[in-house]
């Protein structure tokens, strides 16, 4: 069976598992709940960077792309792409897998 395909909702639930992984991984002081904030506020941020710019709904490449280049909001100071740098600097194999979907995406 196919997986269904990825969707806005489906690659901030991975972004969301990847980050979870991670902290505990690395004894990041963040909890939960500030994952959850975080991962909600990069979605809002890019619907609102959308609406200001008048441009259409992104699809999922477009919605990766811009939530790579998002400068806000952050997460322990740091804007998502560092996290999405740290994890791949410290090759934690759990992060990844929950990653890589967001990672194929960028890459199409």
């Amino acid at each position: 069976q196919a997986a269904a395909p990825m969707n806005i909702e489906r690659m901030s639930a991975k972004i969301r598992a990847a980050l979870i992984a991670q902290c505990q991984a690395g004894n990041k002081p963040w909890s939960e709940a500030d994952i959850i904030a975080f991962v909600n506020g990069l979605k809002a941020e890019i619907q609102q960077f959308v609406l200001r710019q008048g441009m259409p709904e992104p699809d999922i490449v477009q919605w990766a792309i811009l939530a790579w280049t998002s400068a806000h909001p952050r997460l322990g100071d740091r804007e998502f792409c560092f996290h999405f740098n740290d994890i791949i600097r410290t090759d934690n194999a759990e992060a990844l897998r929950h990653l890589m979907p967001y990672i194929l995406t960028l890459n199409k």
